[in-house]
């Protein structure tokens, strides 16, 4: 087995690597998009529930405004857990990010290593049959 043909394995198995950390970058990618697009839905509820509530000529009994502060606490709990998700999820996308860079580069290096593998032993190939095409002895060709 040649230089090369053992490279070309690595490279292959580098080019896996860098398809398994795209597709998980993907995914991580898809997760903060859902988790942000939640958070900014829960944000607008909430603002829209607490405008309500805070229109003129509105008039609630002490047990409703009651319940409708515990609401709105509730809201405001659940609104911070989704942000620490979303910076979570911002965090592991990043990360999944910088993988996908190292093995893309990674790749990228081992493709070009065995592409000048590959011209190298093309080129000694040549030399080889070069050294034996001139090492032949002369047969001179009577006509």
């Amino acid at each position: 087995m040649t230089r090369s043909q053992r490279l070309a394995r690595l490279a292959s198995l580098n080019e896996v690597k860098k398809t398994v950390a795209s597709q998980r970058l993907a995914v991580s990618r898809q997760r903060y998009a859902a988790q942000h697009q939640k958070l900014d839905d829960f944000r607008q509820y909430r603002q829209e529930y607490a405008r309500g509530l805070q229109t003129p000529g509105t008039t609630l009994g002490a047990a409703a405004l009651c319940d409708t502060r515990r609401f709105l606490a509730q809201l405001d709990r659940t609104i911070n857990a989704l942000e620490a998700m979303v910076s979570r999820a911002e965090r592991e996308c990043a990360e999944d990010s910088a993988a996908w860079q190292r093995e893309a580069a990674r790749a990228s290096a081992l493709v070009e290593v065995l592409e000048r593998c590959r011209q190298h032993e093309a080129r000694g190939l040549e030399l080889r049959v070069q050294r034996e095409l001139d090492d032949r002895p002369r047969v001179a060709i009577e006509m």
